[in-house]
């Protein structure tokens, strides 16, 4: 009985082991899980996070926004107006500089000295639209630590305060850019000078309410470039060659600036869209947004795009927010105190499976610790800094989508019969006549353009802009918009073809 009792043990404890078996070899059969799907932490350094300073030194940050508004008359000037009071209740408490020409500029101006000012020296194209490449003069000019060259349109939620000051950390030349959440639920007005929310129904509401109904109801899927720059003043320039002469607000130039910067490597392009909130209320088209929704007459629009294909790399090689590689994101559980930059290429590699497999063997096995250790000193972390803030892979994957690929310039986009629509006497006169309804009307042909040209040139010094041209044949109207495609604001006379 004794023996039995051996035995039957000994079968009972085969069979247990034999169950063991079976059960970790099926296990291994099992399907394996997506690689998204899988939870394995990549440490961030404890230097990636963004600790705000106290309100007054974030005060003392000398930060300057540029903007080039349209007249501040009916919807539309309302509509700035909100977004402008939104910038300046920013606990950065920026000054605001309005470029144009346009005396509204002046008159709203006047009711918010001196925090808001009035640039009128850039170059205007004879309908008034302001030049890109003026613009960016104007902006790179400013004796600010940090200047933003924004659309009027676009409230500002005060999430870009701990965004900018992250940046600022940033020991390098950086070039932040924001793409706009176009929203037709934005019932929000603010409240005299204490800058809070108020609700259309009267009532209050929280900077984070407005964030999350605005980030819930709206959509940044559009095919239009960034609504915000900002960028540190330092020696690097925003790209290598000049340029072109863009039409604001006529298309094409935000999206060739990205890609110039892209392609020129002089500063580190940052994209902060995923944690600053950059509202464009009821769909409002913005002046300095690319693409096919670009305002602007038709003439204006294809001249940006005989430019954007002609100068730089925008035509070889385009660009969009897809492309910029190192984001802003939230990382931690308060949005004041969890900001990290990462670099979107270093952290898919951190996720790949080998990669991950040496993070999970290191606790066990010596060597795939040691691995782990040059991959994490590779990817610019140092072992004390580990186990400070994480990411999984499967945020990652998330964090990783690329953005809504935008139509290319193709050579048929140029319709090159928009560039030359004459322009009528009846709509030209109404622009160009003086308080008294006087008109300078000359008529030359091709062979005077020389000297045309210097005549005009000296209206221009003596302040005369009440003039008129007729072009007798083709050549001479050609040339004459071509001037003023080429940004040349001395000629700003209104060339009319000749029927």
């Amino acid at each position: 009985m004794e023996v039995n009792a051996q035995v039957m043990q000994a079968l009972l404890s085969t069979a247990a082991l034999l169950l063991l078996v079976i059960s970790m070899r099926a296990t291994q059969l099992l399907p394996a899980g997506r690689e998204s799907d899988k939870i394995v932490e990549v440490e961030l350094p404890e230097r990636s996070l963004a600790m705000l300073p106290p309100e007054s030194e974030t005060k003392r940050i000398a930060i300057t926004f540029y903007t080039a508004p349209a007249p501040f008359d009916g919807a539309e000037g309302m509509r700035q107006k909100l977004a402008i009071h939104s910038w300046l209740h920013l606990d950065l408490r920026p000054d605001v500089v309005l470029m144009g020409r346009h005396p509204s500029l002046k008159t709203f101006a006047e009711t918010l000295q001196p925090y808001v000012t009035v640039d009128s020296d850039i170059d205007i194209t004879f309908m008034g639209n302001p030049m890109f490449h003026s613009m960016i003069g104007r902006v790179q000019a400013s004796s600010s630590e940090i200047v933003v060259l924004i659309d009027p349109n676009l409230v500002l939620l005060n999430d870009f305060t701990a965004a900018i000051t992250k940046v600022r950390a940033v020991d390098s030349n950086w070039l932040l850019v924001v793409k706009p959440i176009h929203t037709t639920i934005f019932p929000f007005e603010l409240q005299g000078s204490s800058g809070s929310w108020l609700h259309s129904d009267g009532l209050y509401v929280e900077p984070d309410e407005v964030r999350k109904i605005v980030r819930q109801k709206g959509s940044s899927g559009d095919c239009y470039g960034p609504g915000l720059w900002a960028w540190n003043k330092a020696d690097a320039q925003l790209h290598a060659g000049v340029i072109p002469p863009f039409v604001y607000g006529s298309g094409h130039h935000s999206e060739w600036l990205l890609t110039e910067a892209l392609v020129s490597k002089y500063r580190t392009v940052i994209d902060g869209s995923d944690v600053i909130t950059l509202v464009a209320p009821q769909h409002v088209a913005s002046r300095i947004y690319n693409g096919d929704g670009a305002l602007g007459r038709p003439w204006d629009v294809a001249g940006n795009r005989v430019l954007a294909m002609q100068y730089g790399s925008l035509y070889y090689r385009p660009a969009d927010l897809s492309n910029v590689t190192v984001k802003l994101i939230k990382c931690g559980e308060k949005l004041r105190r969890g900001l990290c930059l990462y670099n979107r290429t270093d952290l898919l590699e951190a996720c790949k499976p080998h990669n991950r497999k040496l993070r999970l063997a290191q606790k066990v096995d010596p060597q795939a610790s040691r691995d782990w250790f040059k991959f994490s000193q590779w990817f610019g972390r140092s072992s004390s800094d580990r186990g400070v803030q994480a990411l999984d892979c499967k945020t990652i994957a998330s964090l990783t989508n690329e953005y809504v690929r935008c139509p290319r310039l193709t050579k048929k986009s140029i319709k090159v019969s928009e560039l030359w629509l004459p322009f009528s006497l009846e709509a030209l006169a109404s622009r160009v006549a003086s308080p008294d309804k006087v008109i300078i009307l000359s008529v030359a042909g091709d062979s005077y353009r020389t000297m045309l040209m210097s005549w005009v040139c000296s209206l221009r010094r003596l302040n005369i802009s009440n003039y008129l041209v007729y072009a007798l044949d083709d050549e001479l109207y050609q040339h004459a918009v071509s001037q003023l495609l080429k940004g040349n604001d001395k000629f700003r006379g209104f060339i009319m073809l000749f029927a």
